[in-house]
């Protein structure tokens, strides 16, 4: 199976009568989410079927919302990712096959973690960054890192 973990986008700054769990997407977090739709249904899915799953925070979900409209999916919200419980996910993803491909929209310093964990790189991941791992173990996981992408380079592939 391929995991793709990718941070929401760009959001709206906190504020003090706004929860942090509303803040919204900004414009060019939307624009480079979307970017990155067009990309990943292009250029670097596989042949398997594509799962979507998302943080319950407002900024992650409307970043999968974005990827989930030009791929023609649903997403699944599951709240381990807010909790940056990948033992949670990894048990959750074993009813994949190896050939389906599974995006995870969520925050740092989960991604960077994970990574750490499934592939031992240390991956700075800025707003709309991904990075994309072939699993060679589910559980635990563990992968080899294919691929990574900050935010500014959707827009250039």
């Amino acid at each position: 199976m391929d995991l793709i973990l990718m941070r929401h986008g760009k959001a709206e700054e906190g504020q003090p009568h706004l929860p942090d769990r509303e803040r919204r997407l900004t414009e060019q977090g939307a624009e480079r989410a979307a970017a990155a739709a067009r990309v990943l249904k292009e250029r670097l899915l596989g042949s398997g079927t594509l799962h979507i799953w998302s943080s319950p925070l407002r900024r992650a979900k409307e970043t999968a919302d974005i990827l989930a409209a030009e791929n023609g999916v649903a997403i699944r919200e599951v709240t381990a990712i807010a909790q940056g419980d990948l033992d949670a996910l990894a048990d959750l993803w074993q009813e994949f096959s190896s050939k389906d491909t599974l995006i995870i929209v969520g925050h740092e310093p989960d991604m960077g973690l994970w990574s750490a964990r499934l592939a031992n790189v240390v991956l700075p991941f800025r707003p709309g960054a991904a990075a994309a791992f072939k699993l060679v173990e589910q559980v635990p996981p563990q992968g080899r890192l294919l691929w990574f992408v900050q935010p500014m380079i959707w827009a250039k592939m």
